[in-house]
């Protein structure tokens, strides 16, 4: 079908509307089999009359929010609920107190309650991880055990029913048959479709028996597919009869059964839709199939509308054709408020009718009535919650779970006995590959007099192999499944009763290997969680308890977890060098508590759970000292990411304003060589006779001259007969990449070879990204663009990049010297700080530095080692707006440097009188100091409240922050990579997590 064609058949969608019957006869039986229909559409009915059309829009819409015990936070999403009435709140990423406190204040300012959903196939600790973490489906499913899913199912209702929890997104019944599924794996309970809808359906009967409305997902089935929904639109390329007896079996079952709700999934499905549309937004799959054909008569919920695959077709008004389609709730939607106007935009217009939306209310309204007004309202208190969840039944039953898991390959049931009876008096357990948990509970014994129980590591056996003849048993753990030794495992099982426990998942085993033969027992443990491994080594200790994650947060990441934002792993480490060797040297730390900073980990846990950003460094220096220095996360968040330490280097884009081109500028001033009240056209005659002649540079450093915030350079890289329309767009279009804000990049282009080829060249000198190098003739085009560029509120501060690339030019011209080499060897060097421009010209190993952003439009690489920012990319890499890159410690230096007024090691660096020049002279308002951000006192401050007037500081697109407060002797400095993958990522700064990371810095002065 060509794109003319498929453009007027969603037209066509979009124009005509239908209505699916909200009969309550048609509601499901299990769910609704025992309620008092009659009461129950009174009260919908009448409801639904007080309701204007803005109130019943959002009763259709369920978006995202990330629980926090923080008064603010609770206050500013109160407002927001109180001021649009949502139908309900998918919390995502917290801790059971946070939600809990959050949920009641949230649900008190709701004229209609809420459905609170969980997204929680594991349990409460798949999102809040001080709660019992329950194993992966697909163990549990291989066991059969279906009266015990049926139990877990209960317990997990009644801890949701606790917190207020109405909806689990859970079973998960896609039947995974390819065992390249990036995104389903061990979510399944497996590969066979009748055992798949068998768990399935005993695990949603106890969660709705229980009171809380279970979800089958992903409709019409994601086990087949190699690609991940979250990334893009994964296809499944099975026919009718393939996905009905495969895909659409377990779905069947669960309605048939009478469960209450289906999630449908962005997948494309050319069996059911030709046109290449997403399943969620296909009214021939979501309502043809699933409610005509199937006849579902429950509650549809779209997957997550900020996932990527529902945006591949192009379609601009998403929420308005996932409604038509069929689909009663709109999940995530990455702006909640846009979508609301853009719906009701559609009922004024007519092309959402309002007896199609009253339909979907109404159901709202009866599921509501079913979930909360006929169920019990939780007592639980933020401080009792923890108590409440976490009973020693619960426990018994997460324990049971966990043995249960344990899939054996084959197994010698003498081996099993003689573990059992205590029989072998020593016991070894080796561990092959790197164990990702450091807090496992480890037994030294079997129990009483039993066996005694050693742990060994592969690389000391390896070393001494005689060290395992005095044991009768060797249980060997397998953290990884590459390279094993299997000549070395298959001797030791020839001599002894040999265990092997696989903690990884079964796709990544191979499950007819020879040497398995040798073992008496193999068997899969499908990750390596602290509760897996427990779970492992009570076979040797059957009286072993599972302990309670209660009071720690899991430090490592689960590499089997495709949707879990990666947990912290933090590293600490003293600054280089330590503080004896050019910081000050009091030992006075003055009314400092360093206990209280402990609260700056619960802060970077938090950013990482909401997914904020992969990983973090955060460094703090008091009166000279380095008190905190600690890494958080990983490099990317992925599966298999390293973890962040305080050593990699990070593109700090803005603070290089600050920490590069600011210094330099002082000493251009304190040499006379630049005057403040000097004016662009002196220095750079070129630009005598442009609107930017007469700017000072005074007004450059404090944003008020007038300049845009930024220009796209980069479009004159770009040959403009390469594309068709605009390269640019402010609305979502096949084929676009959405950048920042509203924005949408058209990647087909081609570059203008006159500037930019794939291999360096006489002509193409300069690094553009990876394989891409610029001409530096292309400067002079960014220098005609400045010329051309007018002015607008001259002497108001109006934050702009093109002020500081304008200093870099300008430094560079009297100077006689390249921006990074004289700030290389005037400043950096002088104070060892181990900061760069274009760090793989240095020797730096990409693996060493944090990536940036996956850019798959103008660059269409992982920016990773060269710089973020296109303005200082279409410069070479050197700017004076962005480009240095370095770990939070050695900015430290220089914000020291600051601190001290230039001087270091008693060296002055820059003259003492130009530093405190620079930072007491404010601009308008006193929002900025020269060349420095500054607290705020009114609207949002981006430092801490309780910063002194005399502090400045600086934040970095990437995701970055510093702060230097003289009047405390505080250096607060935060960097992280927020902008990877992506940088639609806001998550830091609606958060507000780097000015409350400053505050609980002052928190911890008494």
């Amino acid at each position: 079908m060509n794109r003319k064609n498929w453009a007027s058949l969603i037209a066509l969608t979009l124009l005509i509307p239908r209505l699916w019957a909200s009969s309550p006869d048609k509601l499901p039986k299990h769910l609704f089999g025992s309620v008092d229909k009659e009461a129950m559409v009174t009260w919908a009915d009448s409801l639904y009359q007080t309701l204007t059309t803005e109130e019943r829009i959002a009763q259709l819409i369920m978006p995202i929010v990330y629980p926090s015990a923080d008064a603010g936070r609770i206050a500013h999403e109160a407002r927001r609920t109180s001021k649009m009435g949502w139908g309900g709140i998918l919390y995502q990423k917290g801790l059971l107190a946070e939600q809990i406190k959050m949920n009641d204040e949230l649900q008190r300012v709701s004229r209609v309650p809420m459905l609170i959903a969980l997204d929680g196939e594991w349990g409460l600790y798949m999102r809040l991880k001080d709660a019992p973490r329950y194993p992966r489906n697909m163990g549990l499913g291989l066991n059969a055990d279906n009266q015990l899913l049926y139990n877990y199912g209960r317990e997990i209702a009644r801890q949701c029913r606790l917190m207020g929890i109405h909806i689990n997104f859970a079973p998960d019944v896609d039947v995974n048959i390819n065992p390249r599924n990036p995104v389903i794996g061990t979510r399944s309970f497996g590969e066979s479709p009748e055992d798949v809808a068998s768990r399935s359906l005993a695990y949603a009967a106890g969660l709705e028996d229980g009171g809380v409305l279970s979800v089958a997902k992903h409709f019409p089935g994601h086990g087949d597919t190699s690609e991940d929904s979250h990334h893009t639109l994964p296809t499944v390329w099975a026919d009718m009869k393939r996905m009905q007896r495969v895909e659409l079996y377990p779905f069947a079952e669960y309605i048939k059964a009478g469960h209450g709700g289906i999630m449908t999934a962005h997948l494309r499905v050319p069996a059911y839709e030709e046109v290449k549309l997403p399943s969620s937004l296909s009214p021939a799959i979501t309502t043809a199939l699933l409610k005509d054909e199937m006849k579902f008569g429950g509650l549809v919920f779209t997957d997550g509308l900020e996932m990527k695959g529902v945006h591949a077709s192009g379609i601009k008004e998403v929420g308005l054709q996932a409604l038509m389609a069929g689909n009663d709730i709109l999940l995530g939607p990455i702006n909640p408020e846009a979508m609301h106007q853009e719906l009701l935009r559609a009922v004024q217009d007519g092309r959402l009718s309002e007896a199609l939306l009253r339909s979907k209310v109404i159901k709202v309204l009866y599921y509501k009535w079913r979930l909360i007004k006929q169920e019990p309202r939780s007592t639980a208190t933020a401080a009792t919650i923890h108590k409440a969840i976490w009973t020693p039944s619960a426990e018994a039953q997460m324990r049971e779970a966990w043995q249960a898991s344990l899939y054996y390959l084959h197994k010698e049931r003498a081996t099993l006995r003689d573990l059992r009876s205590m029989k072998h008096k020593r016991i070894a357990v080796v561990q092959i590959g790197k164990n990702p948990v450091s807090n496992v509970t480890r037994p030294t014994s079997t129990g009483g007099a039993g066996s005694k129980i050693d742990y060994f590591t592969w690389d000391a056996i390896s070393k001494s192999p005689d060290r395992l003849n005095s044991y009768g048993l060797v249980l060997v753990q397998i953290f990884q499944t590459t390279n094993l030794p299997t000549q070395a495992l298959t001797q030791i099982g020839v001599k002894k009763p040999l265990v092997v426990a696989y903690m990884t998942s079964p796709y990544r085993v191979n499950r007819t290997a020879q040497w398995h033969k040798t073992a008496d027992v193999v068997l899969i443990a499908f990750e390596a969680a602290k509760e897996a491994q427990e779970a492992v080594l009570a076979l040797l200790a059957p009286s072993m308890q599972l302990q309670s994650p209660s009071n720690e947060l899991e430090p490592s990441e689960d590499p089997e977890d495709p949707t879990a934002l990666t947990r912290a792993l933090c590293q600490t480490q003293p600054a280089r060098p330590t503080p004896s060797q050019g910081f000050a040297k009091s030992s006075n730390l003055g009314r400092l508590n360093l206990g209280k900073l402990t609260a700056l980990d619960q802060l970077a846990l938090e950013g990482i759970h909401k997914g904020a950003f992969p990983g973090c460094q955060i460094y703090v220096a008091h009166r000279g000292q380095v008190i905190y220095n600690k890494a958080f996360g990983t490099l990317t968040g992925g599966v298999g990411s390293k973890p962040t330490t305080v050593n990699h280097l990070y593109d700090v884009a803005s603070i290089t304003k600050a920490l590069v081109t600011t210094p330099v500028m002082m000493l251009l001033v304190a040499q006379n060589k630049v005057k403040l009240d000097g004016r662009v056209g002196h220095y750079l005659p070129e630009l005598k006779s442009t609107p930017v002649a007469n700017v000072r540079i005074r007004d450059l450093l404090l944003h008020q001259s007038g300049l845009p915030a930024g220009i796209n350079f980069f479009r004159d890289l770009i040959d403009p007969n390469s594309y068709e329309g605009n390269l640019i767009r402010y609305n979502p279009f096949p084929g676009g990449i959405p950048l920042v804000g509203k924005a949408w990049g058209n990647p087909h282009f081609g570059w203008l070879k006159e500037y930019i080829s794939t291999k360096p060249s006489a002509q193409h000198t300069l690094p553009f990204a990876r394989d891409l190098y610029i001409s530096p003739s292309f400067k002079t085009r960014i220098m005609e663009s400045l010329a051309e560029t007018n002015l607008r509120g001259v002497g108001k501060y109006r934050y702009s990049d093109l002020n500081f690339v304008l200093l870099q030019q300008i430094a560079e011209r009297v100077t006689g010297n390249p921006l990074d080499e004289y700030f290389d060897r005037y400043i950096a060097r002088p104070i060892g700080a181990k900061v760069y421009y274009r760090p793989l010209d240095h020797g730096i190993s990409i693996e060493q530095i944090a990536p940036a952003q996956r850019d798959d439009f103008l660059r269409k690489q992982i920016i990773r080692g060269t710089v973020d920012d296109e303005t200082a990319a279409c410069l070479g890499g050197v700017a004076g707006n962005a480009g240095l890159f370095g770990a939070a410690s050695e900015l430290g230096r220089l914000c020291q440097l600051i601190m001290d007024k230039g001087v270091w090691q008693e060296q002055s660096i820059i003259p003492a009188a130009t530093v405190e020049q620079f930072i007491k002279t404010t601009g308008v308002g006193g929002l900025r100091a020269l060349g420095f951000d500054k607290p705020r006192k009114r609207g949002v401050n981006p430092a801490a409240d309780s910063a002194s007037e005399q502090t400045v500081g600086h934040f970095g697109f990437t995701g970055t922050a510093f702060w230097i407060d003289p009047a405390e002797g505080l250096i607060f400095i935060f960097l992280s990579n927020r902008t990877y993958p992506s940088r639609q990522n806001t998550t830091l700064i609606t958060e507000l997590l780097r000015p409350r990371m400053h505050q609980t810095i002052y928190d911890a002065l008494e």
